[in-house]
């Protein structure tokens, strides 16, 4: 599909802002990888579980901001194409509440639909079951109701490095661009 000029704009724009968080979260992961790498010569469990819950919620503010945005711009795609959204992607719009992992399948579908592409988010796999137990870990992190749900091991860096695996590889491939190379190694 041959997208007008002021649209080729807005999916370069999109790019550059996928970018720009990436590269956020690119600092924030070195910082704590050396960090990690300190705790872990000298045996701080406490620490090493603190990074390691940092790393989740960021990764989940990552996800959350790309999704909002995307649902942002699958908005003006839409209104340029003159192409009438479908009413289950704006029922997050209605104030309703929907949870995150239902909000990312939503606006990872609402962009593909604005973008005229049949998706396949292959909720069976591995990354996107990471992606969910990414998100149940982040809820018990920053809502817990019990010490034990604060616990956190490398199983959890594991699902957040799968996570973000899933999330970037899908929304480079929707847009037909290659995953930049200096993401290599961030996950």
């Amino acid at each position: 599909m041959s997208l007008p000029k002021q649209l080729e704009k807005k999916l370069e724009e999109m790019t550059g802002m996928l970018n720009f968080m990436l590269s956020d979260l690119n600092a924030s992961n070195t910082m704590l990888g050396q960090q990690l790498l300190l705790a872990e010569k000298t045996g701080n469990r406490l620490y090493i579980d603190a990074l390691i819950r940092m790393r989740v919620r960021a990764v989940v503010s990552f996800l959350e901001s790309a999704c909002f945005y995307f649902r942002h711009i699958s908005r003006d795609i839409c209104e340029a194409l003159k192409r009438e959204p479908l009413k289950e992607f704006l029922i997050i719009e209605e104030g309703k509440k929907v949870e995150l992992k239902d909000k990312i399948k939503l606006s990872l579908r609402f962009l593909a639909y604005s973008l005229g592409k049949k998706v396949d988010l292959d909720l069976q796999s591995r990354r996107w079951q990471s992606v969910c137990s990414v998100l149940d870990k982040r809820h018990l992190i920053t809502h817990p109701t019990s010490i034990s749900e604060l616990q956190v091991d490398e199983n959890d860096l594991e699902d957040v490095n799968n996570a973000m695996f899933w999330f970037v590889d899908f929304v480079y491939k929707l847009m037909g661009k290659p995953r930049p190379r200096e993401l290599d190694g961030l996950f």
